[in-house]
């Protein structure tokens, strides 16, 4: 009798197969955490970012930065005095941690608080 390995990777929940991608994965429930920009607040480490233009959202969860993938405000202007080149803000959000990354399934941005007198980036700004 043969047995037929898939040349595919098996994800069950926040666990995945060795060897698939790899890397550690799990789920993050309904938490209020920052998000900024990973460059101009974060100060993320540029080789985290290769490929990824202007100002991508970050969210600081467990003390570390992860890059947002999923439904990130699109009307959002990023370099407005309460945008999030110029200051923390918090979100809830709810998703997984995979590979660095954090995979949103809900995302709702909370209003700002203490929105700072003097802004660090304007909409002249390009990075």
């Amino acid at each position: 009798m043969r047995i037929l390995f898939l040349a595919g990777c098996l994800s069950l929940g926040s666990w995945t197969l060795p060897g698939c991608g790899g890397g550690s994965s799990h789920e993050v429930n309904l938490q209020t955490v920052d998000v900024a920009c990973a460059r101009c607040v974060f100060h993320m480490d540029e080789s985290r970012l290769e490929g990824i233009p202007g100002c991508p959202w970050a969210a600081e969860i467990e003390g570390r930065h992860h890059l947002v993938y999923g439904p990130v405000p699109q009307d959002h202007f990023n370099h407005a005095p309460e945008g999030i080149c110029n200051m923390r803000r918090q979100a809830k959000v709810e998703g997984n941690l995979r590979d660095d990354k954090f995979i949103a399934s809900t995302f709702e941005l909370l209003p700002p608080t203490d929105i700072p007198a003097q802004r660090v980036f304007t909409e002249d700004d390009k990075h």
